[in-house]
């Protein structure tokens, strides 16, 4: 089954702000040298921070369009009454964004059902467009289908019932692969799951992985769950010990989320701020 969860099921945090910061304890810094990042030099920094914006971007931008290319056939009933719905595939289309909705199981090849476009503002432009004779998919949408299929049944420790999946084509000149992200869903405004998310890239067949990582070492989740729903945070404040930089995931929840964070980074515990999908140097910490 490749559906994931939908915009409708996931609560929108309303917009009215509360001033409340909630931190992750900053702890493990102490750990053995080896398994801590180190500081990079400022070209690498920039690099590396500049890729994290862009690629998180990118991951909402893909992310949204499934969504709401998902609640607009959910509004026509679509969702429950076709049986032969299997998930989607997202692709760049000029400025926008094209939802491919599919059919297929273990036994028959995927095929398109219905198509939605998506606008770069994130909006549907039209009314789904119902494929009455269901089309084979195009070279590019076959593979990620397939890519968006091996990721289903990809284990690994899960650290929420349902994962939202984003397939991209891996960011090289060298090599057609594919790179899927699986990112926790919520559905509550308040609890927000930082941890918990993996890259997968795979080679051109989307059949073999090529490498994996995780982007936390526990599921942390971020938020009061015994806070107002009808407030939101100003600030959120994490730790995170795997980089010495944020990372796409972290402007991936900004951007979803609409919530500044604070990024506290090893070896020394500088701090990042994420705001609007753009990550700013905070303090840096001081070598110990």
């Amino acid at each position: 089954m490749l559906c994931d969860s939908s915009q409708a099921s996931r609560s929108r945090i309303p917009q009215r702000i509360a001033v409340l910061v909630l931190a992750a304890a900053f702890a493990h810094f102490g750990r053995a040298a080896e398994s801590v990042p180190q500081e990079l030099s400022a070209q690498e920094e920039q690099a590396a921070f500049q890729r994290a914006e862009a690629t998180g971007l990118t991951i909402y931008k893909h992310d949204h369009a499934a969504a709401v290319a998902t609640d607009a056939l959910g509004a026509l009933g679509i969702l429950k009454s076709d049986k032969h719905l299997r998930g989607w595939i997202t692709e760049e289309q000029g400025e926008g964004i094209l939802v491919t909705f599919i059919s297929g199981d273990a036994n028959e090849a995927p095929q398109a059902l219905y198509r939605v476009s998506v606008s770069k503002e994130g909006e549907v432009t039209g009314p789904p467009q119902e494929l009455k004779v269901p089309q084979a998919l195009t070279a590019f949408e076959s593979g990620a289908a397939a890519a968006r299929l091996f990721a289903a049944k990809y284990s690994f420790q899960p650290c929420a019932e349902r994962y939202n999946t984003v397939v991209l084509p891996a960011d090289s000149s060298t090599s057609p692969n594919w790179v899927v992200y699986l990112i926790p869903g919520t559905q509550d405004a308040l609890r927000i799951p930082l941890g918990g998310a993996h890259r997968l890239e795979l080679d051109a067949t989307a059949e073999h992985l090529v490498s994996e990582r995780g982007f936390t070492r526990s599921c942390l989740v971020l938020g009061d769950p015994k806070g107002n729903a009808k407030q939101r945070p100003a600030m959120l404040v994490a730790t995170h010990l795997l980089d010495s930089v944020p990372t796409e995931i972290h402007v991936y929840w900004n951007l979803s989320v609409g919530i500044p964070l604070d990024i506290l980074t090893p070896p020394n515990g500088t701090v990042w701020n994420i705001s609007k999908g753009h990550i700013s140097l905070v303090r840096r910490g001081a070598a110990k």
